[in-house]
């Protein structure tokens, strides 16, 4: 009887399972390293019936460190029965039939049936398809693809994103993407088009999907990607102008008008957030006790004045102060 000591990932969850291979099928190990069914996993993935599973050439006590001898491959999760061997050197999740795999450094999809769909020739893929098109990088250089390996956006970025959903119009999901040309960041639409030309020296995601953080000579605002009816195109408009100093996410234990979750940004000693429906909120400028971070940290509601604040008028299209 052929036993395989074995790990599966739950990409959701960030978890390492511990597994044995019996002929051909895999089973969850307990705390008694006894072999139990596969069913009596409560999987966080949720996206396809196949399981990604790994083996390792040598041993698995530095899991997660070197990656050099893993080899990847599914199972099928109702009944732990291997789907598709394990020859790839990396193997995401499927979603719509597709799965992104890594075999001999290069990455490309395979189907259920581990045919690949689309040849491993890229540096790098993203995991997923976003409005039919998936993030990939060839000759130092990323563009995105189709599903049928079609290059549909030219490889010509330093840098660039999957595409992010901007808003939902009649109905469909309108899409964007950060984008880098030389030194510089700029926003593209779904068929490459530019919404903002490449001028920042900073562009990144906040968890608002919507919401950018822009930085130009050296201050830092916020961009908000929505889609305008009349011109029938992305666009971005400023939620506050390049007034910060310095900009960070933070998620409040406490609520704040109802809200839990906000974006900060300082300006002198002054905290300011901002919550999903934009409205700001500024700290007291002589508050000692309000200290700027990047992670989680506690704040009551006290210690932010509300959005008719001085400083607030800069938000409604007037001069600053």
């Amino acid at each position: 009887m052929e036993k395989i000591v074995c790990k599966f990932y739950d990409f959701d969850i960030d978890r390492y399972y511990d597994g044995i291979i019996i002929n051909r099928r895999v089973y969850l190990l307990d705390d008694e390293n006894k072999p139990v069914d596969i069913r009596d996993i409560n999987y966080g993935c949720i996206y396809d019936e196949l399981q990604s599973y790994l083996i390792d050439e040598e041993n698995f006590d530095k899991v997660g460190e070197d990656k050099t001898h893993y080899k990847w491959g599914y199972f099928y999760k109702k009944n732990g029965k291997i789907a598709i061997p394990g020859i790839y050197n990396e193997a995401f999740p499927f979603e719509d039939g597709l799965a992104s795999i890594k075999l001999d450094d290069k990455y490309g999809f395979i189907n259920y049936l581990g045919v690949e769909v689309i040849e491993p020739i890229y540096e790098y893929t993203d995991m997923y398809f976003r409005g039919g098109l998936c993030l990939a990088k060839k000759n130092g250089k990323f563009g995105y693809i189709n599903i049928d390996g079609k290059t549909k956006i030219d490889f010509k970025f330093n840098f660039a994103t999957e595409f992010l959903v901007s808003d939902i119009y009649g109905g469909k999901e309108r899409f964007y993407a950060i984008i880098k040309e030389e030194t510089r960041y700029g926003i593209i639409d779904i068929n490459g088009n530019y919404i903002i030309e490449p001028i920042y020296e900073e562009l990144r995601q906040t968890f608002f999907e919507d919401m950018l953080v822009a930085k130009l000579e050296g201050k830092y605002g916020l961009l908000k990607v929505k889609y305008n009816k009349e011109l029938k195109r992305g666009i971005a408009e400023y939620i506050a102008e390049h007034i910060f100093d310095k900009v960070g996410s933070m998620m409040c234990s406490k609520k704040i008008k109802g809200q839990n979750y906000f974006y900060t940004m300082k300006i002198d000693k002054s905290i300011c957030l901002i919550d999903r429906s934009l409205k700001l909120y500024f700290s007291k400028a002589d508050e000692e006790k309000v200290v700027y971070m990047e992670t989680s940290i506690e704040v009551s509601e006290d210690v932010f004045l509300k959005e008719d604040n001085l400083r607030f008028r800069k938000f409604r299209g007037e001069n600053f102060l």
